[in-house]
């Protein structure tokens, strides 16, 4: 999902991105590379990429 947001270069950033704690959807930090992520049927929420980078997500 992360690379169809286009805030990581690759698979690897994106998995060290989320084993530190630097990934956070909704507020929610996403610590486990396995888990899988239940947004409840939401249309749009907020991608974090440590503390500078914010993508809205909208899914239509």
């Amino acid at each position: 999902m992360l690379s169809k947001v286009s805030i990581i270069s690759s698979k690897s950033e994106a998995r060290r991105l989320i084993e530190q704690g630097g990934i956070s959807i909704d507020g929610e930090k996403i610590c486990n590379i396995s888990d899988s992520i239940d947004l409840n049927g939401k249309k749009e929420f907020v991608v974090k990429k440590g503390k500078k980078t914010f993508v809205k997500v909208i899914v239509k």
